[in-house]
């Protein structure tokens, strides 16, 4: 019997979705949904809300380490990594959008690396590859962690634009938990960077920050190098 309600209570959200997309659903019930693929024929609307009570929101369930998501009553590594799964879909999905328009000023940059960074709890230094007319070549993670000494994947961006056959790249990273900021440590890296690629011919356009609720490009804010 409990099986049968369930099932049925499934197929109810399921065709409510079809027939209204996610338009007055309530967080629990899109997370609800969402765990319907993942774990069948269990109820999983109490495990919804453990996941919210414990994080917070949506985003940051989303955003969650997966061993934080794991020691949730109900959650595993498999489930975890679904959610995961979601998450990232969501900010590759950009990718195709942005290779067919040009990326050539510091607000399309900045909407492209905010999306890319949306569910990202981690710090992740980025690089994106350009061609002369700005167009988007290739996307690269460059390292994780503290990004206070960018120099250090130096030979990581030297590579990744010889072989893309870039004239231009933009630089980016994240501080997940806090707002974007523009500190020393991120003038004397970018500066360093730029005039290293200015002997091979390769500009340097931006360099994006993107914060828990803002974004900065530095070249907006008048902070890249000449």
């Amino acid at each position: 019997m409990a099986d049968s309600i369930h099932a049925g209570h499934r197929q109810r959200m399921r065709e409510r979705f079809l027939k209204t997309g996610l338009n007055g659903f309530q967080e629990h019930e899109i997370l609800e949904l969402m765990l319907f693929y993942a774990i069948p024929r269990i109820d999983v609307n109490p495990l919804a809300h453990r996941l919210l009570h414990a994080f917070g929101s949506l985003h940051d369930v989303l955003s969650a380490p997966i061993p934080a998501l794991c020691e949730i009553e109900g959650m595993n590594r498999n489930t975890a990594a679904y959610l995961h799964l979601i998450a990232s879909v969501y900010a590759a999905a950009p990718a195709k959008t942005y290779r067919q328009l040009p990326m050539n000023s510091p607000s399309a940059l900045c909407a492209y690396f905010q999306q890319l960074y949306a569910y990202e709890s981690r710090e992740v230094l980025r690089m994106v590859c350009l061609d002369e007319q700005y167009f988007l070549r290739s996307s690269h993670v460059l390292a994780e962690g503290s990004v206070n000494h960018v120099t250090v994947s130096l030979r990581k961006i030297i590579e990744h634009a010889i072989l893309d056959h870039c004239a231009i790249i933009v630089l980016a990273h994240n501080h997940p938990k806090a707002r974007a900021s523009v500190s020393r440590d991120d003038l004397i890296s970018t500066r360093q960077v730029s005039e290293y690629l200015k002997t091979l011919s390769i500009s340097l356009y931006d360099h994006i920050i993107v914060g828990e609720d803002n974004v900065i490009s530095m070249r907006d804010s008048a902070c890249m190098p000449d």
